[in-house]
């Protein structure tokens, strides 16, 4: 859509432009161009599948970089994490 396009859509939905930009992306929508994830969605996509989560509900499409390398999934003490970075 255009500007013009947009702002219709948002009148005829009762929204504003300010919560139109804080919509979260659902995981599963499908774009023109099929599904979308960069990097860090992808990774926490994964993880998901993976049930590394639990039962807790999470929008992998919602993780940015800095959330994927701060997660404490793994266990920094490991002999060979401390061999490879001791600090």
């Amino acid at each position: 859509m255009d500007l013009d396009g947009i702002a219709a859509e948002l009148l005829k939905r009762k929204m504003s432009f300010a919560e139109l930009m804080s919509m979260p992306e659902i995981e599963g929508w499908v774009y023109s161009d099929g599904r979308s994830y960069v990097c860090s969605c992808y990774v926490a996509g994964l993880w998901k599948a993976a049930g590394l989560f639990g039962d807790n509900y999470i929008e992998a499409t919602e993780f940015t970089p800095k959330d994927v390398y701060q997660i404490n999934f793994f266990d920094k003490k490991h002999e060979s994490c401390a061999q490879n970075d001791p600090e």
